[in-house]
């Protein structure tokens, strides 16, 4: 009985060490949209200048999950996530002290890969700690990326440079600045990245350990191979799925993309006309955007036990659709801006593990699902946020969240595709077994 316990206690230890590494990925994106315009005013970028910092992190993303593949089955999975976190923490800390742009960019592309890898190698890692049922699990793992994204913007704010108008101006809003009437703050922005560095010390140690001393166990990699055995296909299974695992792709493609592009851009939004917000403001609502995405995360975690998650699913596109046409309300009232960012966390935060899961449930394909919606999420952080900031600084900021609403749209069109196709395999199944009977 002791034994049983102790060993269900160190089960739970190492699963909390695997949700405590994923605070890396939350850190890395939510603190982006808080310091951006520090960090431009640190290599005298301009705005449409810093935009390639978007793909370049995109396509380290995409790029690291495709040699993830490569390496995924061969062993000391554990070495591998210390290695991960330890590079991206170096990374994180060099990125403010970067006196170029294009050292800025380059430093932001390793960054990126170090997320991608970080993200198959974790679920990976969960997929081999639950072989059987693991919804929750699968669930709870982007939580930590929600908490540490929405603490990370308060940490931002108190570092950042800030505009103030000097006393006895005789202007009274920031918008009439000039430089005889305001003056700036110097920026100390490296401050929080080098925070993001530290924070990860107790996961690194954590898994050098288990890579240390597990030496990457005969049974994890045997229970990998079985649920890669699993999922061998004929051709007729494939003939029939194939179109159901193309539309999974495409619809996982504007799933992150949207909400990174949202929060890189957010700040930016709001302090320009006709808002005119200040950093400061811009940034608490940063982390209650984050702090949305993570109370919704919560709820269909802990909803998923009691209702199908399909219905799960048709409540979050409803609720995802209704806030992201409030974003497109009156663009001068700040509080439609409020009220939609927070539905927009709360109704988009939980479609790319919830949609892994339900159509697990029915193809039966853990490891493709997942590289496929990686590898689609990692096309969408190239794609997405780039075109974003494209048409920000091009077509004006207010088609943003145009933009985000017409996202919010094909991710409901495509998963209406998937469910009809769904429901008609399950027809045709249903029909084959009556005539066999």
């Amino acid at each position: 009985m002791w034994l049983l316990q102790n060993i269900s206690f160190l089960f739970f230890l190492k699963f909390f060490i695997v949700f405590l590494s994923f605070f890396f990925q939350g850190l890395d994106n939510g603190i982006l949209g808080p310091s951006l315009l520090d960090l431009a005013g640190r290599v005298n970028a301009t705005l449409s200048e810093m935009n390639r910092i978007f793909p370049s992190q995109g396509f380290g993303f995409l790029m690291s999950i495709i040699l993830s593949t490569m390496i995924i089955k061969k062993n000391c999975l554990h070495l591998y996530i210390t290695l991960t976190l330890c590079i991206g923490a170096i990374i994180n800390v060099l990125i403010p002290y970067s006196r170029t742009l294009g050292w800025m960019t380059g430093l932001f592309l390793f960054q990126g890969s170090t997320k991608g890898l970080l993200n198959a190698f974790i679920y990976t890692l969960c997929f081999r700690l639950f072989p059987g049922e693991r919804s929750w699990q699968i669930m709870c793992i982007p939580i930590a990326e929600a908490l540490s994204a929405f603490l990370i913007p308060f940490g931002v704010k108190p570092f950042q440079s800030r505009v103030s108008i000097k006393p006895g101006a005789n202007i009274t809003s920031l918008s009439n600045c000039t430089t005889e009437t305001c003056y700036v703050t110097p920026s100390q922005i490296a401050y929080p990245y080098v925070f993001t560095a530290i924070i990860l010390l107790p996961a690194m140690c954590a898994f050098a350990y288990y890579s240390f001393h597990e030496k990457c166990s005969h049974k994890i990699e045997e229970e990998y191979d079985r649920m890669s055995e699993t999922q061998t296909w004929s051709s007729e299974k494939w003939k029939e799925n194939c179109p159901t695992i193309i539309l999974l792709f495409f619809f996982h493609i504007p799933v992150f993309g949207s909400i990174i592009a949202f929060s890189d851009l957010l700040t930016l939004y709001g302090s320009s006309a006709p808002l005119f917000l200040d950093k400061g403001t811009m940034a608490y609502m940063t982390s209650m955007f984050w702090g949305c995405l993570l109370i919704g995360r919560l709820a269909n975690m802990l909803l998923s036990k009691y209702v199908h998650m399909g219905a799960l699913l048709c409540v979050n596109f409803a609720g995802l659709i209704i806030f992201t046409s409030l974003l497109i309300c009156p663009q001068s009232n700040a509080a439609y801006l409020w009220v939609g960012t927070a539905g927009f966390g709360i109704f988009q935060s939980s479609f790319l593990p919830s949609v892994i899961t339900w159509a697990g449930s029915f193809l039966h394909l853990d490891a493709i699902i997942l590289y496929v919606s990686l590898l689609a999420s990692g096309i969408g952080e190239v794609v997405i946020p780039y075109v974003a900031a494209m048409i920000f600084q091009n077509y004006g900021h207010l088609n943003l969240m145009f933009l985000i609403f017409i996202f919010g749209i094909i991710e409901l069109i495509l998963f209406s595709a998937i469910c009809f196709l769904h429901w008609l395999h399950k027809k045709e199944n249903i029909i084959a077994e009556e005539e066999s009977s």
